[in-house]
């Protein structure tokens, strides 16, 4: 329950996380990366409208994981859309975000959505 509501990202997007009751949960994006990969951090990537349900999966111990399912999946882009974050904690305070890591890790790049 801790990660319902709407989060905003790099250059414009939204992602808002709702729960319509007794185990659905859906979610409604937007200005949503098209691609996944770091090309997704430049200003003039593609991007798309989309919803869906969403759910989180990982094994006990390990960081959350959140897993978007669109139902829509006309992005424009030949490629697949973003569809995986983990959940985290903002630097000093107790608010939920979600972010990807992109590309080498070693050079750490990271798309990241605040609530």
């Amino acid at each position: 329950m801790d990660l319902y509501g709407t989060y905003a990202g790099p250059h414009g997007s939204r992602l808002t996380l709702t729960n319509i009751g007794g185990t659905t949960v859906t979610f409604t994006a937007r200005d949503w990366p098209a691609e996944n990969g770091v090309g997704i951090l430049a200003e003039d990537s593609p991007s798309f409208d989309g919803e869906g349900t969403w759910s989180l999966v990982n094994d006990p111990g390990e960081a959350g994981l959140i897993r978007l399912s669109f139902e829509n999946r006309d992005t424009g882009s030949s490629g697949t859309p973003l569809r995986q974050l983990e959940v985290g904690k903002g630097e000093g305070d107790a608010k939920p975000l979600l972010f990807a890591k992109l590309g080498d890790p070693d050079v750490c790049r990271v798309y990241e959505l605040e609530r």
